[in-house]
């Protein structure tokens, strides 16, 4: 399987995992085709594969009333609307999400708790 365009650039260590979690659905990589290992992950890039990972359904309610909640990407919404409903994922100080932000590894070790909790 060679799901993406920069496919060679995956590090053997992580290749299975990225076949795996495409294959099940929970990343698709860029419109371009590639997947893009080095960079980081965006905290709405983090919301909608949390949401896919669990299988929470799409929310269909508006998105919480973040003071920058016109920045959260289409593709984005339903899913950061549904992690929030769920309380896996909130916003930062000042009522902000920062969906272009580059999500920490606390906020990933954070996620995998509230998940594990449930």
């Amino acid at each position: 399987m060679k799901p993406f365009a920069d496919d060679a650039a995956l590090p053997d260590w992580v290749r299975e995992a990225v076949y795996q979690a495409a294959a099940a659905g929970i990343i698709e990589g860029y419109p371009d085709g590639s997947f893009a290992p080095t960079l980081p992950v965006t905290r709405a890039e983090m919301a909608v594969m949390l949401a896919r990972a669990i299988g929470l359904r799409p929310s269909e309610t508006a998105l919480p009333r973040y003071a920058d909640a016109a920045d959260v990407p289409d593709w984005a919404k339903e899913a950061v609307a549904g992690v929030y409903e769920a309380g896996l994922m909130t916003g930062r100080d000042g009522g902000y999400f920062a969906p272009r932000d580059f999500a920490t590894r606390a906020e990933a070790a954070v996620l995998l708790l509230r998940v594990n909790q449930d």
